[in-house]
């Protein structure tokens, strides 16, 4: 992968991208020197962050875009993934999102899966909440959940754990919220840790510092679902006619009373 595909690639999906990134603080991972070994990671605009990109693209104290040419030019300087918070940065505090990681054990089939997908989606759907399907450009898969700016990012949190330990209890033969390896074995970790107050995770359309050059690409539930196994999606393929998270814009949801009720330990601090 070549700094021009990439930036190419960014190009062709920068409609639905620049949404996805503006206003957020951002992390990347670069590769300055094109070796994959020598990776850095930005959180801020380090002193030679600060002398090779373009001003626009920070601030003071975080990372970021606000323009194409903004994330063009960190393309540039040598990003390969990029990472994106769940707020906005002119309101920090409050969570405009909520993202559930979905990591199945290696070996895993695909069926099991597509059903801890399932009870995910389901779990949100009877809570009244609207949650879209990505896959992270590997074995997993993430499902987010656009929220009003309603709630702060630790309450946010704190629900979605509560709601994660809710479903991994409906289903302990394919899920866990447990973090240890041993637990992970023969099932799918079902992880909440990228809605942890000043926490990153990989932004839809980023590529991954990956073999092949796989990047995280919103799917429709429908074609996730009917998989056989995961589909991996690259760097250089054309974007599909229709915006699997088109409606995304048009959908106001809260986390109140409703999305609260019988979750384990009742989904607040």
């Amino acid at each position: 992968m070549t700094k021009a595909s990439l930036a190419s690639h960014y190009v062709s999906y920068m409609d639905r991208l620049l949404p996805l990134l503006a206003g957020r603080p951002l992390g990347l991972m670069r590769c300055p020197t094109g070796r994959e070994s020598q990776t850095v990671f930005d959180r801020g605009p380090s002193a030679r962050l600060m002398q090779t990109t373009r001003r626009g693209a920070l601030t003071d104290r975080i990372i970021i875009v606000k323009t194409p040419q903004d994330v063009i030019a960190l393309v540039e300087r040598g990003t390969v993934e990029i990472h994106a918070g769940n707020v906005r940065t002119d309101r920090p505090n409050m969570a405009d999102r909520v993202i559930f990681e979905l990591d199945p054990a290696e070996d895993l089939p695909f069926s099991i899966t597509a059903e801890a997908l399932t009870l995910v989606r389901n779990g949100l759907l009877e809570r009244g909440l609207e949650a879209f399907v990505f896959s992270t450009g590997g074995r997993g898969y993430a499902v987010m959940v656009p929220l009003e700016r309603r709630l702060s990012v630790v309450d946010a949190f704190s629900w979605s754990k509560a709601f994660a330990a809710t479903v991994a209890v409906s289903a302990p033969r394919h899920l866990t919220v447990n973090t240890s390896k041993a637990s992970r074995r023969d099932r799918v970790f079902l992880n909440t840790a990228w809605n942890a107050p000043g926490s990153l995770s990989i932004a839809p359309y980023s590529s991954r510092m990956r073999a092949g050059a796989p990047l995280a690409l919103p799917l429709p539930w429908d074609a996730v679902l009917q998989q056989t196994r995961p589909a991996l999606h690259h760097v250089g393929e054309a974007p599909a006619p229709d915006d699997p998270w088109a409606h995304r814009v048009h959908v106001r949801q809260r986390l109140g009373q409703r999305q609260h009720a019988n979750l384990d330990g009742g989904g607040r601090r």
